[in-house]
C-alpha cells in the first residue's frame, strides 16, 4: 500500500508527537461523514465526539464489477456515534426524533459530504447528500444532552443545497464556504454564515484574491477574524463540472473585519494540491494530515503544519503507529489530541487490475502533547542510548518505537 509521504521532502523530522492506532473499537467503515467535538460539563469537563452519517461500503459490494456504475446510497435515518476520548471507544448513539414525540424534529437523512459543527450543547449540520433524497439545505439540529433532534428554522440569505462544502465557527457563527450545487451542476466559492444565536443566514461580499470555486477542501477559522481556506477539487471550466480536475495548491485567508479575501504566500514545506483531506487549528497552527489528487491518481499521508503568524509550514512525521494513505476521513481536536477516524485507502490490486478502494474503521490519535515519558523514549531512540539498564516494560516499549520508527524510515525511502 502506496504510503503517500512525498519523497526527497527538505522540511525537518519532527519527533514531538506521537501517533496511536486503535484498529477495533466498534467505529464502522465510513467516509465522507462529519465530526462535531463536545465538553460534557456534567461529566467534570469530559470530553467526547460525534460522527454524523457518511457513506459506507464493505470490500466485498466495493469489489463488484458495476460498483461504481450501478451501486445507490439509499435515503435513511441517519446513524451518529459517540467517542468517549477517557475510555477510547465508539457507541452508537440511541436518538429521539418527531416519532417519539410531536415536539421534536424529524430525524435528518443519512448524507455523505455534509458538515457539522458543536455550538452551546448543540450540533448543527448542513448539506451532504445522498441518492434518493440529493443534496441538501436545510440545518438540522441535534441537542447532545436529550439526544434528540429538535426543530431548527433558518432564514435570511439561505444558501443553495450543496455537498462538499468546508465548515468552521467563529464565536456564534458557523461559515460554510464552497461546495458543489447538485441543482445547478457546479461548484462554488461563495461565504455564507448563520448566526447559531438568531437562526440567520448571511451571504458575505466576495472580493479580493480570486478564490475558485471548489469542493472537498478544507476551510478553517482562525482566530476570531480569519478563515483559512486550502485545496479541494476544481474544475478547468469551473464552476461548471466537466470531469477536467484542477487541484489548487494555494492558501487562502478571508479576512472577516475587511470583508477580503487575500492570497497567502507561504515558506517551507510545499503541500501537493489535493481534495478529501483533514484540517484543525489548535493556538494558531492549523494540522493538515492526507488528501487524494485525482490528476496524480496518489493518495497522501503526509502530516503538515500552517504557523499562520508566520505562514511558515513544516512537515511533520511523529513517532508511532503512523496511518496509512487515506482520503474521506474525518477528524476533531479534542483537549491535547487530534483523532482522525475512517476513511478510504488503495489497495494495489482490484477487479481486472482496478485500484480497489477499502472503507475504514480504524482509529488514530495524534498527541501534540506528549507526556515526559514519550519525551524520554524518543530521545533515547534518536540518539541510541543504552537502555538495557531500565525497567522490562519501558525496554519493551522503546523496542516499539524503534521497530515502528524503522519501518517508517524504510516507507520514506521508497
Amino acid at each position: 500500500m502506496a504510503s503517500g509521504i512525498p519523497e526527497n521532502t527538505t522540511a525537518p523530522l519532527e519527533h514531538k508527537y506521537y501517533w496511536y492506532q486503535y484498529d477495533d473499537i466498534r467505529f464502522l467503515q465510513r467516509v465522507n461523514h462529519a465530526a462535531a467535538a463536545h465538553v460534557d460539563y456534567k461529566s467534570r469537563g469530559a470530553y467526547v465526539f460525534f460522527s454524523f452519517g457518511g457513506y459506507h461500503a464493505d470490500k466485498e459490494t466495493r469489489a463488484q464489477p458495476d460498483y461504481y456504475c450501478n451501486h445507490v446510497f439509499r435515503s435513511a435515518d441517519i446513524d451518529i456515534h459517540k467517542f468517549d476520548v477517557a475510555t477510547r471507544q465508539w457507541s452508537l448513539v440511541k436518538t429521539r426524533s418527531k416519532k417519539d414525540d410531536p415536539l421534536l424534529a424529524p430525524c435528518a437523512k443519512c448524507r455523505y459530504g455534509h458538515s457539522v459543527c458543536s455550538y452551546n450543547g448543540r450540533a448543527y449540520m448542513f448539506g451532504g447528500r445522498n441518492d434518493d433524497d440529493g443534496s441538501m439545505s436545510c440545518v438540522a439540529c441535534f441537542d447532545i444532552a436529550s439526544s434528540s433532534w429538535i426543530v431548527c428554522d433558518t432564514s435570511g440569505q439561505v444558501p443553495a443545497a450543496r455537498d462538499g462544502h468546508g465548515c468552521t465557527v467563529i464565536g456564534s457563527v458557523m461559515f460554510i464556504h464552497g461546495g458543489y450545487c447538485e441543482m445547478e451542476s457546479q461548484f462554488t466559492n461563495t461565504l455564507y454564515g448563520l448566526n447559531l444565536e438568531t437562526l440567520m443566514w448571511t451571504e458575505y461580499p466576495d472580493k479580493g484574491a480570486r478564490v475558485v470555486e471548489r469542493d472537498f477542501h478544507t476551510a478553517t477559522a482562525v482566530g476570531q477574524n480569519k478563515i483559512i481556506v486550502f485545496g479541494g477539487r476544481s474544475d478547468e471550466l469551473a464552476p461548471i463540472f466537466s470531469a477536467r480536475d484542477i487541484y489548487d495548491d494555494k492558501f487562502y485567508c478571508y479576512d472577516l473585519n475587511k470583508l477580503v479575501w487575500s492570497e497567502m504566500i507561504t515558506t517551507g514545506y510545499k503541500p501537493v494540491g489535493r481534495r478529501s483531506h483533514c484540517a484543525v487549528c489548535c493556538t494558531g497552527n492549523i494540522v493538515y494530515f492526507a488528501g487524494f489528487n485525482n490528476k496524480m491518481k496518489k493518495h497522501f499521508a503526509d502530516l503538515f503544519i500552517l504557523n499562520t503568524a508566520t505562514n511558515h509550514i513544516t512537515e511533520v512525521r511523529p513517532w508511532g503507529e503512523y496511518p496509512c494513505a487515506r482520503r474521506r476521513s474525518a477528524c476533531a481536536l479534542v483537549g491535547t489530541e487530534i483523532i482522525i477516524f475512517g476513511g478510504t485507502s488503495p489497495q494495489p490490486v482490484g477487479h481486472k487490475g482496478r485500484e480497489l478502494l477499502v472503507d475504514r474503521s480504524d482509529t488514530y490519535i495524534l498527541n501534540i502533547l506528549p507526556s515526559l515519558q514519550e519525551l524520554c523514549v524518543s530521545c533515547i531512540v534518536e540518539h541510541g542510548v543504552n537502555y538495557a539498564v531500565l525497567p522490562s516494560l519501558l525496554i519493551a516499549y522503546i523496542e516499539k518505537i524503534r521497530s515502528l520508527d524503522s519501518k517508517r524510515s524504510e516507507t520514506d525511502l521508497k
